[in-house]
């Protein structure tokens, strides 16, 4: 609120129910809709089956307008760093973030490669990987 951090809890739970609770508890309460649907039906395709498509639509939709948040999130952020620190500081936290991408993203090829030497079908019943 106007630049300053408010950390009381009952004035951050206010705020929440202001601005993002319904969209949360709708999606909430899509989710939770669509599984009670699917648990009562007795797996017939009939309209109630539709209704389960849409109310799981629905959830998918609204994730993706909560996730917009992400961004909102990472401008402020950014202009925090951008107000607060100095280039040289700015820089690591760069040169930080893309060498953990870059692990990151080896670590999931490597991940893969693993799952292909253990998984893939063998004529001989042996893997390279053991």
């Amino acid at each position: 609120q106007d630049g300053e951090l408010i950390s009381t809890p009952w004035l951050v739970a206010l705020r929440y129910l202001r601005s993002w609770f319904l969209i949360d508890a709708s999606i909430v309460f899509s989710e939770w809709a669509a599984v009670i649907l699917a648990a009562i039906e007795d797996g017939t395709r009939t309209s109630g089956s539709l209704k389960i498509l849409r109310l799981a639509k629905m959830g998918k939709m609204l994730r993706i307008i909560s996730a917009l948040r992400i961004f909102r999130l990472a401008r402020l952020v950014e202009s925090f760093v951008a107000r607060t620190m100095s280039e040289s500081v700015r820089m690591s936290l760069r040169v930080g973030a893309l060498s953990f991408a870059f692990l990151w993203l080896n670590h999931m090829v490597s991940c893969a490669w693993f799952a292909i030497g253990r998984l893939a079908p063998s004529s001989t019943g042996q893997h390279w990987i053991y």
